[in-house]
């Protein structure tokens, strides 16, 4: 293997120079392997080796396994167990034919229950292998399940971090196409239950077989309820809900915490949990008819004990099974539910109180409409406890927000007689000093009952606006909630269609803030301004009001008019179109949209690059607008007699934006790097070559030569040369950029060598050239004669008598 490694790069020529050599390299590579620290690099050569070569290539490797793992010493079945789970795991498909062989030897090595190093690579090629057993292999793989089980029991003391990479094993063989766990399905809930319930366990295995249970109620749910284990299922998880923390301690969703990453339902990855995760779980995979009679019993118990985590455990099974059972809880035991729920609003624990915020909020969301029909009992608990909470309980307000948020968002008319007090709790944060994250619950809040409230449309309106204006006012302290002020605006945009709103001025004040951070957003934001500039909402076609008809016509000609009528009918439609109007919120939607795209543009940077040719196409639509009615009063104001200063000050203004439009595009180009502009440049470069024209104006030559690049040098260099014969004012510029030019790619600038010498032979016979320009254009031929000579005099036999030698006098040549 070594010299596979060190010898010649083909595979082939690597097996001959083993085969050459006189050594086995294989047992080098197991003698190396004996030292634990180079163990695992040497197994991954292998198997990078092996994903080259394969099985038939290279017939040693499979001598070498078949020797190792069968060797009398656990010390080299250990190292030939690693060597096999690496290479079975870079190709798992080339061992399908030994399938049954493979089966066969973890049968034996998980039986090792004295090493738990065989077991752990036992168990590892057993997750690899798993998705690839067929039905052929079913007898076989059964057989390990127990000895799985007993591999497990004996990992779990020794190493509990090795232990949860094992379990694996256990989720790949339930996900199994093939029948495997079903006919030990009981051994195995058996087993998990046992080591989730174990309190002297530490979090992470116990968490991790819970999450190994959740997969188990999803693809084994009616295997669950055929061999009745759900009774002892349901037994096991209540007591690990309702487990208490360390004294003095608290669950991490009921911690009063400033964290802006803080969920509002269920935190953490404690056992407890997880836990509440399997009976999510049972609620969407089992039928209600099923899970209800049973866990009905066991939630009564808990929601009467006088433990507050047993309360708690039985308001948190309540929120998740309205996801799973919500049509069984809407149509036979709302009414009850929701009375405990609100119950659980004013218990004396604040835990309890917790739970049952998190339970309405999650019966809000999923048992609509039906819920919206108690707002009378569920309201003024909602309000009491949002008076109730100080200002300094940022969690606790932050999950009241959340419940009012969920049970406001469908009453409609309904939330009308809770207007003023619900406005007064939700100023409440706004008003005074909170933290940021009450401040952020508090709007989201508002925007909900704006929603609803088609008059409190303005404050959301304004409260986007004042955000905007507080970020460019605030800068860097207010960074940390940028991220969820840009969430609530793009939030509310999604649900209110306002001109007002789509106007995206925060989100340009938020870019100054968050830079490329705003890259995940702009697919979002930039649909959003784009959708605005299209819009053509707002526009009011203006009729002509002096359009009659004769009450007596004449029929005679009546066929012939009607066949015009069907041609021409658009044209008739639109002639009585005298102009069209524009609302003024449409115009600054559009007007602001257009400054937003452009602030975010800088802001973002290189993140924008995407967007920038559809944002272009949209933006000059809007410069490029003619309708009929723009024409008409073209037409009828054709007798102006301030026509010609009109088309002075269009024109003065077209060369301003030729003007700055040539200053944007080198900008762009500088700020993207040459290799990502060159695909945008070469769509420019047709209309740029436009402006060199003979008939365009000095100022056009210039914009267009002055955006030149050096990538395209060779399109370039001709139109250059011919644009310096004529008596330009850019001389400067020109000079410049033939030094560097020449000094970037010198061949390109001395195949044009005769037609610069003809060039430059006339720019210096000028006596108004600049000394700089002068000495640089000096400087650059001086260079041409020096390094190309041959080039140079050529260049020179082709000017004319006179015109050589004042350029040989000029650059000192004999």
């Amino acid at each position: 293997m070594s010299t596979a490694s060190h010898g010649e790069k083909s595979p082939h020529g690597a097996r001959n120079s083993r085969a050459g050599s006189g050594v086995d390299p294989l047992s080098t590579v197991t003698r190396a392997m004996q030292g634990h620290s180079v163990s695992l690099s040497l197994a991954q050569l292998s198997a990078t080796i092996f994903r080259k070569e394969g099985l038939e290539a290279w017939p040693q490797l499979m001598q070498l396994l078949q020797h190792s793992t069968h060797s009398p010493h656990i010390p080299e079945r250990e190292m030939g167990l690693l060597l096999l789970s690496v290479v079975v795991s870079s190709r798992p498909e080339a061992f399908q034919p030994h399938h049954r062989e493979l089966l066969r030897l973890l049968n034996e090595t998980l039986g090792e229950v004295g090493s738990p190093g065989l077991l752990f690579y036992s168990l590892r090629t057993l997750t690899t292998v798993a998705p690839y057993l067929g039905t052929d292999d079913v007898p076989l793989a059964r057989v390990l399940v127990p000895k799985l089980i007993v591999a497990m029991k004996t990992l779990i003391p020794i190493d509990e971090a090795k232990a949860c990479e094992a379990v694996e094993a256990l989720d790949e063989l339930l996900e199994s196409e093939v029948p495997i766990i079903t006919s030990h399905l009981s051994e195995v809930l058996t087993f998990c239950l046992e080591v989730a319930s174990n309190v002297a366990l530490g979090d992470a295995i116990r968490a991790r077989i819970l999450c190994c249970l959740s997969f188990l109620v999803k693809v084994k749910s009616k295997a669950l309820l055929k061999n009745r284990l759900l009774p002892p299922l349901l037994h096991t998880l209540f007591p690990i809900m309702a487990a208490e923390p360390a004294l003095g301690q608290l669950d991490p969703e009921d911690q009063d915490s400033e964290e802006e990453e803080l969920e509002i339902g269920l935190v953490g990855e404690t056992p407890k949990h997880f836990a509440v995760q399997v009976v999510d779980m049972l609620a969407l995979h089992l039928p209600p008819e099923k899970l209800c009679p049973l866990l009905m019993p066991m939630l009564e118990e808990a929601l009467r004990s006088e433990r507050p985590y047993q309360r708690k455990a039985g308001l948190l099974v309540l929120a998740v099974l309205s996801d799973g059972a919500g049509d069984h809880i809407r149509q036979r035991l709302l009414p009850p539910l929701l009375q405990i729920v609100c119950k659980g609003l004013e218990d004396p624990s604040q835990v309890v109180r917790n739970a049952a915020l998190f339970a309405l909020g999650q019966f809000s969301e999923n048992l609509q409409p039906h819920i919206s029909s108690y707002s009378g009992e569920v309201m003024p608990l909602l309000l009491a406890y949002l008076k109730s909470v100080p200002l300094g309980h940022t969690n606790h307000l932050a999950k009241a927000c959340y419940a009012l948020e969920n049970f406001v968002e469908n009453l409609g008319p309904k939330v009308q007689p809770y207007l003023p007090e619900l406005m007064e709790c939700m100023l409440q944060p706004l008003r005074n000093p909170s933290s940021p994250r009450a401040k952020e619950r508090a709007v989201s809040a508002l925007g909900a009952i704006g929603e609803e409230e088609e008059d409190l449309q303005p404050v959301q309106i304004q409260s986007l606006e004042t955000l905007g204006v507080l970020a460019r006012a605030v800068g860097e302290p207010m960074r940390p909630l940028a991220e969820e002020c840009c969430q609530l605006g793009l939030g509310l945009c999604d649900q209110v269609d306002d001109p007002d709103l789509r106007r995206c001025t925060l989100f340009a004040a938020l870019s100054g803030l968050m830079r490329e951070g705003l890259a995940p957003h702009l697919p979002q934001i930039t649909t959003l301004m784009l959708l605005s500039l299209r819009s053509t909402e707002g526009i009011v076609p203006q009729y002509d009001g002096s359009s009659s008809f004769l009450l007596f016509d004449d029929e005679s000609g009546g066929e012939e008019e009607e066949e015009l009528m069907d041609k021409d009918e658009e044209e008739e439609d639109d002639s009585e179109i005298s102009g069209y109007s524009v609302e003024n919120a449409f115009f600054d939607e559009k007007e602001d949209a257009c400054a937003a795209l452009g602030e975010i543009s800088v802001n973002a940077s290189v993140a924008f690059l995407p967007y920038m040719e559809s944002v272009f196409e949209e933006v000059f639509k809007l410069l490029e607008v003619r309708g009929r009615g723009r024409e008409r009063e073209g037409c009828s104001a054709c007798q102006d007699t301030d026509e010609e200063e009109e088309e002075e000050e269009q024109a003065e203004y077209d060369a301003m934006l030729l003007e700055h439009a040539g200053e944007a595009i080198p900008a762009l180009a500088a700020a993207a790097g040459g290799d990502a502009f060159a695909p945008f440049f070469a769509s420019f470069l047709p209309l740029l070559l436009c402006k060199t024209k003979q008939g365009c104006t000095v100022a056009e030559k210039s914009f267009a030569v002055g955006t030149a690049s050096a990538q395209f040098v060779s399109r370039l260099l001709p139109v250059l040369l011919s644009s310096a014969r004529e008596a330009l004012e850019e001389w400067v510029t020109m000079g410049r950029l033939f030094s560097f030019l020449y000094q970037s790619s010198p061949d390109q600038v001395v195949d044009v060598a005769p037609e610069l010498l003809r060039v430059c032979s006339l720019v210096l016979a000028e006596s108004k050239i600049p000394p700089d320009t002068r000495a640089a254009l000096l400087l650059l031929l001086t260079f041409l004669a020096r390094q190309h000579t041959d080039s140079l005099h050529s260049a020179l036999g082709s000017l004319p008598g006179d015109k050589a030698r004042e350029l040989q006098a000029a650059l000192g040549l004999p």
